[in-house]
């Protein structure tokens, strides 16, 4: 769909396996080459140490990848990488203390940096033995899960059926955009972490995105998905909650465009991220929009295929989030 270089954030709270998940990357034989930029919190860098020995700010690499240390301004770094042509990616691993949200800001807002690369996905690793505990108590791991398209669950040798099982529900209450993998070792299918997002977005359609309450039978949904259902999923003490849409009838373009414009202006502080598959009247072809801690960004993607059900699907992820004004408004924009 783009030239421009993809960009894939890692992300992830201290100890989760952030570095173990780089090195798996550039160690693995998928015979791409990924520029690794490291954001290290002190002012000595460790991480880059752990991934390669250091030669000024960039080494090669034994896979033949570059590695880089922050030490300047990360829009003149990224468009020195982008333009060089070389590469297949960009990897970002940001700092365990650190939300994602002000990257992801400079990635949607900067214009050199989008002229030349674009967001590709947000990776989040956690803890499977701390998961509880950083939910509770860090904002900055809170917000790192809900920025995510891919959540490792990592280190689940470590913990029993019930921890595994509670944290994933975890997640999915937090994050019903995201897929959840469990990994021991931050040992995940490296194509799929890096692969464009537009196959997740298809997903929102399915029963586990649109009915992932805790306990739900989804074999015995009962959910009528030709209309908006909004099921609803809250995490206790975070205030933070997910809607899910869905309807089969095809929307109007100007309404649907005010909708979203309106939601930035009126709630974009609350709408931490939202993703949704649009099926607009008189247009072949599907319609995206995401918005990001309140800044929006659509495209027009691949024509619906013969046979699909052109069926509009969405999620928000936010606080004081309403469900039943959130499908009124999905309503007032159909054609």
């Amino acid at each position: 769909m783009t030239d421009k270089l993809p960009i894939t954030l890692l992300t992830g709270y201290l100890g989760a396996g952030k570095t173990t998940l780089v090195n798996h990357i550039l160690t693995g034989s998928h015979g791409k080459r990924y520029a690794v930029i490291v954001n290290e919190f002190a002012d000595i860098g460790i991480d880059a140490d752990l991934i390669v020995k250091q030669d000024e700010d960039m080494v090669e690499l034994s896979s033949g990848c570059v590695c880089c240390t922050v030490r300047h301004e990360l829009t003149p770094m990224l468009l020195r990488l982008a333009r060089a042509g070389v590469y297949d990616a960009i990897l970002i691993e940001t700092t365990g203390l650190a939300s994602p949200r002000p990257l992801i800001a400079s990635f949607l807002t900067d214009p050199q940096i989008s002229s030349v690369a674009h967001l590709n996905n947000v990776v989040t690793v956690v803890d499977a033995r701390t998961l509880a505990e950083r939910v509770a108590d860090s904002p900055e791991a809170r917000e790192q899960i809900l920025f995510a398209d891919h959540i490792l669950l990592n280190k689940v040798d470590l913990v029993d059926v019930a921890t595994r099982e509670n944290g994933q529900r975890l997640l999915r209450g937090l994050n019903a955009i995201a897929r959840v993998h469990p990994t021991v070792g931050s040992q995940a299918d490296i194509a799929m972490l890096m692969a464009p997002p537009a196959n997740d977005l298809d997903r929102l359609g399915d029963e586990q995105v649109l009915c992932t309450h805790a306990g739900h039978d989804h074999d015995a949904c009962d959910h009528d998905h030709d209309r908006a259902t909004p099921p609803q999923h809250d995490i206790p003490s975070t205030g933070i909650s997910s809607v899910s849409l869905s309807t089969e009838k095809p929307l109007d373009e100007m309404k649907l465009t005010r909708w979203f414009d309106r939601l930035v202006v009126e709630r974009g502080g609350d709408i931490l991220r939202a993703k949704a598959i649009f099926n607009v009247r008189d247009e072949p072809r599907r319609v995206v929009m995401q918005m990001v801690a309140g800044m929006l960004d659509g495209e027009v993607r691949e024509p619906w295929a013969d046979g699909d059900t052109r069926q509009s699907r969405l999620v928000f992820i936010g606080r004081g989030l309403d469900p039943d004004i959130l499908q009124s408004q999905l309503e007032a924009v159909i054609a």
